[in-house]
């Protein structure tokens, strides 16, 4: 009978010591993939921060005080102040492949509208796409905006813990949003 019993105790412990070392697998698991997916977010929300400096670097470039990103008065009229720009350790031409500008006119009570987008990886894998929209608001819009009433800019930017891999099912996005000089608001 003592032997039975030895058995079966045997047999308990070893169980309940079996649970608890699945137990702790799983939330050892469960705590590395938390990790992964913070460190993730973080690596993207930094990348997005690239994106607006770079578009501000660009935008209010202090050696010539010629913005990048220009306000033209037609589609086929933007010229680039610079034929490559530099974020990071990428060279973007600007316009290029996979960066375009586009350009909205309106004479009702909508400003023109001028945006220039770009992308560009960064040398941790990481991954930017940024806009770069400017408003002209009410005013003599003379192709650069310049004796308007105002100006508007907006930078959006969306970072990515990795390439531009749609299908990758770890990708991570996060996005940044600066406003910046005029706004209708401000009257």
């Amino acid at each position: 009978m003592k032997r039975g019993f030895t058995l079966l105790i045997a047999i308990l412990v070893s169980a309940v010591l079996l649970s608890v070392a699945l137990a702790i697998f799983d939330l050892t698991t469960r705590q590395l993939e938390l990790s992964t997916t913070a460190q993730n977010s973080q690596m993207a929300l930094f990348a997005a921060d690239s994106g607006i400096e770079c578009a501000n670097y660009w935008d209010l470039h202090p050696a010539d005080g010629i913005s990048e990103f220009p306000f033209a008065s037609t589609n086929a009229g933007p010229t680039f102040p610079y034929n490559t720009i530099y974020c990071g350790v990428s060279s973007i031409s600007m316009p290029g492949s996979g960066n375009f500008y586009s350009f909205e006119q309106d004479d009702g009570a909508n400003p023109t509208i001028a945006t220039t987008t770009f992308s560009f990886s960064m040398n941790n894998g990481t991954y930017v796409e940024v806009s770069v929209t400017k408003y002209c608001y009410s005013g003599s819009n003379d192709g650069t905006c310049q004796n308007s009433s105002g100006t508007g800019v907006v930078v959006n930017s969306y970072g990515y813990n990795s390439g531009p891999n749609l299908a990758d099912p770890s990708r991570i996005e996060r996005a940044l949003r600066e406003t910046y000089g005029y706004s209708p608001s401000q009257n």
